[in-house]
Order: C-alpha cells, then sequence, then structure tokens
C-alpha cells in the first residue's frame, strides 16, 4: 500500500488489551475489542456503525509550546485502563481497535496529515470514531479528517478544556499544542465554513487577556470553569442547546487538564481549581443524547506525570460514558 499515512502507522495490537488482573466473568472491554491492520485488513468488513479505536502517540506539539512531555505514551496507558471497565451491553456490541499513528521526532506535520486521512476513511465508512491522545495538537489531524469526510458540511466542536488553544503558530508558522483551534478557525475561513465553537471549563488564570480578545473576535462561546464549579450551570446548558439545534454534527474534544489536579495529576499543565468528574460526566451524557457526536478524543494524558494511573482511569471512564451513552441514546 503506497498511502502516506502507512509512514506513520502501527497496527492494533492485542498485548495492548491483555489484563491479567480482571476477572473474566466480569465482562471486561478487553474481551470485546477486535483488532485490525489497516495497511492490510479490509476496512470494508468492520461493520457500520461499530465503534473504532484510534491512537495519536504524539509529544510534538506539547514540546513545542514549552510544556511537559509524555502524552506520546497516552494511547497505550487509556487503552489499559480502558480494558479493564466492565461492558454494561445487551446488545451486540462492535468495537476494533485500529491500531496508532506515531509522532517520532519533530514530525508533526506529517503525522496529523496521516491522522486526518485515516479519519477520513473510517468516517467515510459511517464508523464511530474515537481517538486516543497525544497533545492536544491531535485536534488539528483530528478534525482535517472529518472535514475530508464530510465536506462543505458544518461541524460544531464542543471542547472540554482549561485553555482556549486558540494560539498563534510559532514563527516558523508551526502548530503546536497550544494552536488547534486556531488553525481549525483558519482552515474553516478558507472554505467560508462557520467555526461553531464552544469551550467548557475555561480558566481565568490560564488564558491571558489576548486570548478572551481572540476569542470574542472569533465568535467563541464558553463557560468558565468557575461557573461550574459554583453550580452556575445555566449558562452551560444554553450554550449546549445553541450548539446543538445549530448543528447536525459535533466533534467532542476532551483536555484531561480540564480537570482538577486532585483527579488528574497526569497532565502537561495541571490546574488547581479545575472540574470535578462529575462536572463532566453530567454535560458529556447530555451532549450525546443529542445523536449528533460523529467523533471523540480524549487528549493530554501523560502517563509519566501520572499518580498510580488515576489520570488514565479517569481517561478512560470518560471512553467508557462515550460507548455505553452512545449505544444507549441510539436505541
Amino acid at each position: 500500500m503506497c498511502a502516506d499515512w502507512v509512514k506513520h502507522y502501527q497496527a492494533g495490537r492485542p498485548e495492548d488489551w491483555l489484563i491479567s488482573t480482571v476477572r473474566a466473568d466480569d465482562n471486561p472491554l478487553c474481551q470485546h475489542i477486535n483488532i485490525v491492520d489497516l495497511a492490510h485488513d479490509a476496512i470494508a468488513d468492520i461493520p457500520q456503525e461499530s465503534f473504532v479505536i484510534l491512537g495519536f502517540a504524539c509529544d510534538a506539539g506539547i514540546k513545542r509550546n514549552g510544556g511537559r512531555i509524555g502524552a506520546k505514551q497516552g494511547p497505550k496507558a487509556l487503552r489499559r485502563a480502558l480494558g479493564r471497565l466492565p461492558l454494561q451491553q445487551e446488545l451486540p456490541f462492535h468495537c476494533y481497535d485500529v491500531g496508532t499513528i506515531i509522532c517520532n521526532r519533530d514530525n508533526l506535520e506529517a503525522s496529523q496529515a496521516a491522522l486526518a486521512d485515516v479519519i477520513a476513511l473510517l468516517q467515510q465508512r459511517r464508523l464511530r470514531t474515537i481517538i486516543l491522545g497525544g497533545g492536544h495538537e491531535t485536534a488539528w489531524g483530528h478534525y482535517q479528517g472529518l472535514a475530508k469526510a464530510h465536506p462543505n458540511e458544518p461541524i460544531g466542536i464542543i471542547n472540554f478544556d482549561a485553555h482556549f488553544d486558540l494560539r498563534p503558530l510559532l514563527a516558523d508558522n508551526k502548530g503546536h499544542s497550544g494552536s488547534p483551534f486556531f488553525q481549525i478557525s483558519e482552515y474553516n475561513q478558507q472554505l467560508d465554513l462557520p467555526f461553531d465553537y464552544t469551550c467548557i471549563g475555561i480558566q481565568q488564570s490560564a488564558n491571558s487577556a489576548a486570548l478572551f480578545a481572540k476569542a470574542k473576535q472569533l465568535g467563541c462561546h464558553y463557560v468558565l470553569a468557575e461557573d461550574l464549579l459554583f453550580n452556575n450551570s445555566e449558562h452551560c446548558v444554553s450554550l449546549l442547546d445553541d450548539i446543538i439545534n445549530r448543528n447536525d454534527q459535533l466533534y467532542l474534544s476532551i483536555c484531561m487538564d480540564v480537570f482538577a489536579t486532585s483527579v488528574a495529576p497526569g497532565v502537561s499543565a495541571p490546574q488547581i481549581n479545575g472540574l470535578q468528574p462529575h462536572h463532566v460526566v453530567e454535560i458529556l451524557r447530555y451532549i450525546l443524547q443529542s445523536l449528533r457526536v460523529l467523533s471523540i478524543d480524549v487528549v493530554e494524558l501523560s502517563p509519566p506525570l501520572d499518580n498510580n494511573d488515576q489520570t488514565a482511569k479517569l481517561a478512560a471512564l470518560l471512553v467508557w460514558e462515550y460507548l455505553h451513552h452512545s449505544s444507549a441514546s441510539a436505541k
């Protein structure tokens, strides 16, 4: 196969899901994962509407942004934590691990292009993609793949994050973990598509006045972390209703640094006063019941910075929620 993405691709590996300490009668998710090598196996053999897991092992964007590296190990740790969770599913459940796009050294742009190509292939088959990052530079490749598969179709973006990630490109015109949604805004402008971006969990102490001004200029909507922490959630529900009603298709991104460091220490930029799991899970379920989520990613999990896999387990819980509540809502 001569496709460029193959140069950055590693096929799904059964050993990533081998977990010896889980009881078989607990029906762990690892028993229901089908392993696929996209470079050799026929993608047409994957039933439509199946869940498909794809990793993006990358630290390059975080390194360029001056952050603490380690997210390249995120996909492996997240798979391990996810595989232990029990499947609560009565209907037939189809989930495939199709491997990982790997970014070596500073080869970020080519790796993002490879990620986009694979996501486009999967989305064109009407598969429900779950991307395991990687830093938040994952989002730029992810969105390009969705746009390729759904050309000229507006896609609303909901991002759980302490940061807007609307930073400008570096001096050499290269992106990084803090720039993906700025890159998406520029991309959509070129295609004359709306940039419909809502960010939940924004920290005033983690974003400069210039970034708040940029968000306003681009017409972004956001919910401050303190609004949710102090139980002022009406604004959040209103914004979610608006973006759901405006868009038939949604892209959902979850940056693990939206959480408080007490529950998510294993991230590049920890937040002392971040959100608690119940804040995000409740909102996630609300979004999923719309049945409009095209694809989801979970990013910025950094296993070397974690404490007893605490952040990995939380990230796995979010994917588990997506798997179960997407299925339940579709019944």
